[in-house]
């Protein structure tokens, strides 16, 4: 149970810091500049991307995580 635990942990410190990293520094973006309409458009296509590889790797950490307990 404690390898769970590190991997939870390893897992949590590197793959969704960095999507949520990602998505706040968007957002700071937006929220500190006038941003043009197309820039604006950009940020959002690089805010979804974030949003969307956050939910992969939560999925990935569900099955990874199912799979070390039932075994």
């Amino acid at each position: 149970m404690d390898r769970i635990k590190e991997r939870l942990l390893s897992v949590i410190s590197h793959r969704v810091r960095r999507y949520l990293g990602n998505i706040k520094g968007i957002l700071n973006i937006i929220d500190d500049s006038e941003i043009k309409q197309n820039t604006f458009e950009e940020m959002k296509g690089a805010l979804k991307e974030s949003v969307e590889s956050l939910e992969e790797a939560i999925r990935n950490m569900e099955d990874e995580l199912k799979d070390k307990i039932e075994t």
